[in-house]
């Protein structure tokens, strides 16, 4: 617990973190499947601790449900009849590794999940050795099942171990799906947070279906790239997570485990495989966080490996040697990336003067920011955020004199920008380009059109018209400022929105870019140059021969 508040992620978040850090203060609905457990318990949290802000607090319960899981690993350990230091150890490198160690410093429901797993499983021991009714176990199942859907990959191996050697009775049995089905009811919250526009019954439905998620589920996918998903599955991503070291030592604890504990060997390996099989077929950018269950059952073979190695001393050094590296490999990635700068920066754009009852428009990362603010903190209660830049409503905005502002240019609007700050104000302006041009390059771009300002002072504000004749693959547009010596002195280099491998075919594309003009740069004139280069790095050479093309120049007073 002291490891994960020393690097925990001081404020606030972007994405779903921002929004878990206002969802739960704020009793409203997260996205599919709602999580609706976590946002009760997170309100109640919040509402608890009496000190800190309300996003620090919320990263605080991760690590709490975290540092709570490692003690309920340890305990599990213990129940399987391992030593105090092979427990702890299990422990240790699980709570050390990248995705568990990431998950325990901000806002999300994982480390909550993997809290929810574990204590199942800790039940079922419980059970196995008469401590607990049998009903505890369907409670706890629901509970890990409503929270988040892949526990289900974990259920059918849990309940193996759980019947293995003493059969449930009928009665217990409807006992125990009796309290599985009562743990559904946070549910019906759902229902009651959905906003009044919004069908509350049709959204539990579809939040308990989880229907939103198999937009990334894949098998057909996962099928025809068969051996390299394996590869960049399990090779890349499950087995490096406690080391190839700990996954060999895991190898070797499920057969020792399997010689005197075979339930619990079929549970354990059972729900890694399965977690792996699921994750082969999901597509996602996030997919380390769907393998949590299969590091923790990896975690209790490796105690099993270390408890069983016939050199006392080596196993020792092993586990010593796996938390060390773990340490030395995590601590700087963690550091770096739980920072105050997500923070600063939604601050400094909610500060900037834009217009009251305006439209913001921006990716999901920044504008949950944003909403934190709003909702948590009652700042620009007036702005309507949105995630989604419809051309058309963005049109009937403007026409009804309602101002727009977006993170990004939207050049396929056609319409005037002017940068404010880190914004972009939409105007009810057609996009004008004071120069007609014909310029080509020999993969078939050509640049058409361009409005270029003959003064600048923090930023230059370009437009250009671009056009096709053949397919593009996905290139990389840089705008260069030169002094008069030639030295690169300002540039922005990023692909045009929409991509270049999506444009159509002989149609104008407008772009609209900023460049960041270093301050302060000494007032004079200027050349302003335009090129493009692969995703290697390689430059794309214009029909003249030459890679670049001067658009002409500007003076910065």
């Amino acid at each position: 617990m002291l490891l994960y508040n020393l690097t925990l992620l001081p404020g606030l978040g972007g994405g779903d973190t921002a929004e878990f850090q206002r969802v739960g203060p704020t009793l409203e609905i997260a996205h599919s499947t709602g999580y609706p457990l976590y946002s009760i318990v997170t309100w109640l949290w919040s509402k608890v601790l009496p000190f800190g802000s309300v996003a620090w607090r919320i990263n605080l319960f991760s690590a709490f449900a975290a540092a709570l899981s490692l003690t309920i690993v340890a305990q599990i350990a213990l129940k399987l009849g391992l030593a105090q230091g092979w427990a702890w150890a299990c422990a240790a490198i699980l709570g050390l590794s990248a995705t568990f160690w990431q998950q325990a410093t901000h806002a999300e429901i994982y480390a909550f999940a993997v809290l929810l797993q574990v204590g199942t499983i800790w039940l079922i021991l419980a059970w196995r050795q008469q401590q607990v009714a049998f009903c505890w176990l369907g409670l706890a199942a629901g509970l890990m099942l409503g929270h988040h859907r892949s526990s289900l990959f974990l259920l059918p191996w849990m309940l193996i171990a759980a019947c293995w050697q003493q059969r449930p009775t009928g009665r217990q049995i409807l006992l125990a799906i009796a309290a599985g089905l009562i743990s559904f009811v946070p549910y019906l919250y759902i229902v009651w947070r959905a906003p009044v526009w919004q069908n509350g019954w049709a959204v539990l439905t579809e939040y308990l279906l989880g229907s939103a998620g198999g937009a990334w589920f894949d098998p057909q996918r996962a099928a025809s790239q068969a051996w390299q998903r394996f590869v960049a599955v399990q090779g890349e991503l499950f087995g490096p997570q406690l080391t190839w070291l700990g996954f060999g030592l895991a190898c070797y604890g499920f057969w020792q485990c399997w010689r005197q504990q075979r339930p619990i060997a079929i549970m354990l390996a059972g729900s890694y495989c399965s977690i792996l099989g699921f994750c082969l077929a999901y597509f996602v950018d996030d997919l380390a966080v769907f393998g949590l269950g299969a590091y923790v059952m990896q975690a209790l073979l490796i105690g099993f490996g270390l408890a069983y190695l016939p050199w006392p001393r080596w196993s020792l050094a092993g586990a010593l040697a796996i938390s060390v590296w773990l340490a030395w490999q995590n601590l700087p990635h963690i550091q770096a990336s739980n920072t105050a700068e997500i923070e600063r920066l939604a601050r400094q754009r909610l500060a900037e003067p834009i217009a009251a009852q305006s439209l913001v428009i921006g990716d999901g990362w920044s504008i949950e920011s944003l909403r934190y603010l709003q909702a948590v903190e009652q700042q620009r209660p007036d702005l309507e955020f949105s995630f989604q830049a419809d051309q058309q409503r963005i049109r009937d905005q403007l026409a009804r004199g309602r101002q727009v502002y977006a993170l990004q240019a939207i050049p396929e609007l056609a319409l005037q920008h002017r940068k404010l700050g880190d914004w972009w104000q939409i105007e009810n302006k057609p996009l004008q380009f004071s120069q007609q041009l014909s310029v080509g390059w020999q993969n078939g771009i050509q640049l058409t059109g361009l409005e270029l300002p003959s003064h600048a002072q923090n930023q230059l504000l370009v437009a250009l018209r671009w056009q096709t004749a053949q397919p593009l693959p996905s290139l990389i547009r840089f705008i260069h400022v030169l002094d008069q010596a030639g030295n690169l002195v300002a540039q922005t280099d990023s692909p045009t929105n929409p991509t270049s491998q999506t444009w159509a075919l002989d149609q104008a594309q407008s772009d609209l870019l900023a460049v960041d003009l270093a301050a302060p740069l000494p007032a004079g004139r200027y050349t302003v140059i335009v090129g493009w280069y692969d995703l290697s790095g390689q430059r794309m050479q214009l029909e003249a021969g030459n890679d670049t093309y001067e658009l002409g120049q500007i003076v910065i007073d």
